[in-house]
């Protein structure tokens, strides 16, 4: 049985913007999504399942990203994480414990335990509402909501300005050399082909300076007796193509966005990895500020190369005080706390996770809180692409976790190679032109759109030529949202059968299971097979994929917040040509999560039937899934990309073919 609701304790973000004073500016309210661990990633299908509602202070949450807060504020997400855990594992905390931390920032599970046990003592029942008002009458001390916006609404009107373009020299200084780490006992390192202490950048202490060992390479970047799975390149190239080809306006607002103009996203900063590439199959991925620890996780579970984008929302007229305001009007101090943040958490991951992470932070400059809703999402999945070296990718969202089998089998160079072979193969046939409308395969060029395909003759293509693997993915079911990550975590590491065992209890279940989204997988027949098995595509089918890397579909950069974004990628695979085959033994677990701003908007949208595509999320993109449909049946559809994204791609040393 799922969690029961905690709507006693905890508020939704349009209930905390309606009862926020005047004084405080109602946009934060809805940027509660951005950046709290409460209202969660703004990403794309990922967050349908479990949906687990409540509330987050939006006002704060902003400034733990990039306002000049108190070291309180710092970590808020991963300490009201820690809290919630904590309250749910002790008797009657569930109920209250669960989002409190969330909606209260600063809030004690003995105070949230106290305060709803008084409030529903019998003796009391008429007087709760006379308590709740003197509570709100006894200052900003207690809640958060009474709390003036203080200094950080007009900090950045008093310091110097910044050009977010970072010189190359800092971006240097923070990025680890590509190569790997060698340690010998002695305190010594030596290897083939190893630099000398001085020309790799290290200290008087055997460090390269940036708190690691001396980082030494082979000539390809790969370990002795592996294969070079990685191509050669550098950070400070994909920082200088992406950030000089960005659109030129000075941020996202509500009606620019709904006429498709692609996003402003300044690359801030880039943390690439100092170890092997173990595996020819990098997991791709973005976030929002606030899912770290979900990338944490990913990281845990995947021994391989993983590649992240991470999202920084900038409100522009929140942290200045003006609708005209651009990035280069925004702290110099704030915006290095953030970078220092995520260069620490970088830091962490690359000391104690399984991963090669490399790790991408960017800024986007809004310039109207509605606007928020519209998380870049393709965008940021194709960023992460470009940043991947290796022959293949895994179209991954960061709140799905990896079984280990997919590791082991990756790592091991003879299992790994026929994937290599092949990925080889689907890059020569996209260079030679064997892919697009006449290779389609499924019915990706005839779902939905049967009146426009059949009079132009388009039947189903058994077979495109090109592998898309798919990775079955599954979802918790009963028990506490902890026990739920707890038993997500450790299922993956248990392999297919334990997962059987979960399966049959129903506290696993199919991923997405009351639509069809992921239904053509066929579980029944996964959980039977040893053998890779196709199936054809079929509208709404959204698996999570892998795929190769130089000659696969990239993602409609005009999709952004919640819905049809993934759907519509997929069915641009199977439109160009590729096969859908069932990976045998490697699967995925959603770790619960809240839902985010993008998703919830949607839903409402949703609800009341909004489909206008100038004034909701959730009509404007229903119209461009309409819109594809009909190009894919007249075979004339190609994929809008961003700016920087479509000149990178023939520009990167790594992407030439």
């Amino acid at each position: 049985m799922a969690p029961r609701s905690s709507k006693n304790c905890t508020a939704s973000s349009a209930d905390v913007a309606r009862r926020a004073p005047r004084s405080v500016p109602r946009v934060d309210a809805t940027a509660a999504g951005t950046s709290c661990l409460a209202q969660s990633q703004l990403d794309g299908p990922s967050a349908r399942e479990p949906v687990l509602r409540g509330g987050c202070d939006g006002r704060r949450a902003f400034h733990s990203c990039l306002g000049p807060g108190s070291s309180s504020q710092a970590s808020s997400s991963d300490r009201c994480f820690a809290a919630d855990r904590q309250m749910e594992a002790q008797p009657g905390g569930r109920a209250c414990g669960q989002h409190a931390c969330h909606h209260r920032g600063h809030a004690t599970p003995t105070r949230c335990r106290t305060l709803a046990a008084t409030l529903s003592s019998p003796s009391l029942t008429r007087l709760a509402p006379l308590l709740l008002l003197l509570l709100l009458l006894a200052g900003p001390g207690p809640l958060p909501l009474l709390q003036p916006p203080g200094p950080r609404a007009v900090a950045a009107k008093a310091v110097d300005k910044l050009k977010l373009e970072l010189p190359l020299a800092f971006l240097k200084s923070v990025t680890p050399r590509i190569g790997h780490v060698v340690t010998r006992s002695g305190g010594t390192s030596s290897g083939s082909g190893d630099m000398g202490a001085a020309e790799a950048g290290a200290g008087p202490d055997g460090s390269n300076g940036h708190g690691g060992r001396v980082i030494h390479s082979d000539s390809n970047g790969s370990r002795s007796g592996m294969p070079a799975y990685e191509a050669q390149g550098t950070a400070e190239e994909l920082v200088g193509c992406l950030n000089s080809n960005q659109p030129n306006h000075n941020g996202t607002y509500w009606s620019a966005a709904m006429a498709d103009e692609p996003p402003y996203l300044k690359v801030v900063g880039m943390w690439w990895s100092a170890k092997a590439a173990s595996s020819p199959l990098t997991i791709t991925t973005q976030l929002s500020w606030n899912r770290k620890w979900q990338l944490k996780a990913m990281c845990r579970t995947y021994a391989g190369p993983v590649s992240a984008v991470m999202h920084m929302p900038v409100l522009l007229p929140r942290l200045t005080g003006r609708q005209d305001a651009t990035l280069d009007d925004i702290s110099n101090a704030a915006l290095q706390r953030a970078v220092d943040k995520v260069a620490s958490f970088h830091a962490k991951l690359e000391g104690n996770g399984s991963c090669k992470l490399d790790l991408m932070l960017v800024a986007e400059p809004y310039r109207d809180g509605k606007s928020l809703v519209l998380y870049p999402v393709n965008v940021l999945r194709n960023y992460a692409r470009l940043m991947a070296r290796t022959p293949l990718v895994g179209l991954i969202d960061v709140d799905l976790i990896i079984s280990d089998s997919l590791a082991a089998e990756m790592n091991d160079p003879a299992k790994a190679a026929p994937y290599v072979a092949a990925a080889a193969e689907a890059a020569k046939a996209y260079s030679e032109g064997r892919h697009g409308p006449k290779y389609s395969t499924g019915y990706s060029r005839i779902a939905s759109v049967e009146s426009i395909a059949e009079p132009l003759g388009v039947k189903p293509v058994e077979k495109g030529g090109r592998p898309a693997y798919v990775l079955p993915a599954f979802v918790t079911r009963g028990g506490s949202i902890s026990a739920q990550i707890a038993r997500a975590d450790k299922v993956v590491q248990q392999g297919k059968s334990r997962l059987l065992e979960h399966y049959q209890k129903k506290k696993i279940v199919r991923f997405d299971p009351g639509s069809s989204g992921h239904r053509p997988t066929d579980y029944t027949a996964w959980f039977r097979s040893a053998e890779p098995y196709p199936v054809q595509w079929q509208e709404r089918y959204e698996p999570w994929v892998f795929v190769d890397r130089l000659g696969s579909s990239w993602a409609d950069a005009r999709f952004r917040g919640y819905g049809k974004n993934k759907i519509v990628h997929v069915r641009t695979l199977a439109y160009e040509g590729y096969d859908l085959v069932v990976h045998p033994r490697a699967f995925l677990v959603h770790r619960p999560h809240m839902e985010s701003s993008s998703s919830s908007a949607h839903s409402r949208s949703a609800l009341y039937n909004k489909k206008s595509k100038n004034s909701t999320m959730y009509g404007h993109n229903n119209h461009l899934y309409k819109m594809i449909q009909r190009e894919m049946a007249h075979g004339n559809y190609s994929v809008h990309l961003d700016p920087a994204t479509a000149a990178c791609r023939g520009k990167l040393s790594w992407w030439r073919l």
